[in-house]
């Protein structure tokens, strides 16, 4: 089984860190293929734009799913969201390590996943959800709150954790 393990927490020696290490190893022991991905230590770029596009279909409006498309045709896309793609096609499973900050994931793997799940090559009007690329495939999350488990629940103070991630991870596109 291949394994591409997502790590989003600015510390290296963080909690989240700590257990991505340990899920790797526990992969790797059982045989499987482990690739690891530290965002933070990556200095992936988050933010979207024209910058990663020079010879873009548009040169007056920046239309991100438009550039997406047309790079992906042209094999053109930036070379590190291509190395991601290959790394994501290329698993089995997925496994995302983070923290839950102010209701949501961090800033840099949602700016990973916008730019790394290329419209026209990840996805498309036809090819979501169950007819996705990655169909077939599972994904997991190891999530850490500063809240506990009954704050974070259902009527918790925080509210519900799971009802929060449910359209960006729990309903992805592809």
């Amino acid at each position: 089984m291949n394994v591409l393990i997502i790590i989003a927490h600015p510390e290296a020696d963080s909690f989240n860190s700590y257990l991505a290490s340990k899920a790797g190893r526990r992969f790797e022991k059982q045989g499987s293929l482990v690739h690891s991905v530290n965002l933070y230590s990556e200095n992936f770029e988050p933010r979207e734009g024209e910058i990663f596009y020079p010879d873009r279909q548009d040169v007056e409006r920046f239309d991100a799913l438009r550039e997406h498309r047309y790079h992906w045709n042209a094999h053109r896309l930036p070379e590190d969201v291509t190395r991601h793609i290959e790394l994501l096609k290329n698993s089995d499973l997925l496994l995302l390590h983070f923290p839950f900050w102010w209701f949501a994931m961090p800033a840099i793997l949602k700016g990973w996943m916008d730019r790394v799940f290329v419209y026209g090559g990840i996805y498309d009007s036809s090819h979501r959800h169950q007819n996705g690329v990655m169909k077939g495939k599972r994904a997991l999350l190891t999530v850490s709150a500063g809240a506990s488990a009954n704050a974070c629940a259902y009527n918790g103070r925080d509210g519900d954790m799971r009802l929060m991630l449910w359209p960006p991870i729990h309903a992805p596109t592809i």
